[in-house]
């Protein structure tokens, strides 16, 4: 993304060196990292990487990822709709039919407009709702994954300890004989 930056983002301000406030940031984000380490937090930043796609395979970054997204998508899938923003213009004496004119023609277009949004409010509300769902299943089915291995880990370290122990006895009893 920082190669893209220029394309982004054009700054024009002779005195603003845009390299020295990029590494300021970096530093930055450097230094809370290694705070957080220190502190033992497991907190990491997320990176919100656009290049992520379906058939990756997950990660905790990809975790962390998805929550943020879903959590900045509860909190705004609703706040869409417009309010009258209109500003009279002085004009001597048309100026009161046509502000009015204007007031009416903005009212009607706010009108469709916020008809729309609570439509797409609902839309959001479902969309958001499944994702919600998707996203504790699979946190499930990771989660359970991982208690099986570990159960499955446990089976077999009990296992190699049982043939170790069997191997032991059976070097023990050559050795006595």
């Amino acid at each position: 993304m920082e190669d893209h930056l220029e394309e982004i983002i054009e700054i024009r301000d002779p005195e603003i060196n845009v390299a020295e406030i990029m590494e300021e940031i970096r530093r930055n984000i450097r230094q809370r990292q290694s705070e957080a380490r220190d502190r033992k937090v497991a907190f990491a930043f997320p990176t919100f990487d656009a290049t992520v796609t379906p058939d990756a395979e997950p990660t905790q970054e990809m975790e962390r990822v998805l929550h943020h997204h879903l959590s900045q998508a509860n909190l705004h899938y609703d706040k869409i709709g417009v309010a009258l923003q209109f500003m009279p213009r002085p004009m001597p004496l048309i100026g009161r039919l046509w502000t009015a004119f204007r007031r009416e023609a903005h009212n009607l277009v706010i009108f469709y407009v916020n008809t729309l949004a609570a439509r797409q409010i609902t839309f959001n509300d479902h969309v958001l709702r499944a994702l919600n769902a998707l996203a504790q299943m699979v946190m499930g089915k990771s989660q359970a994954e991982v208690v099986r291995l570990e159960a499955d880990l446990r089976t077999l370290q009990e296992r190699v300890a049982q043939l170790e122990q069997r191997l032991y006895s059976e070097e023990t009893d050559r050795e006595g004989e």
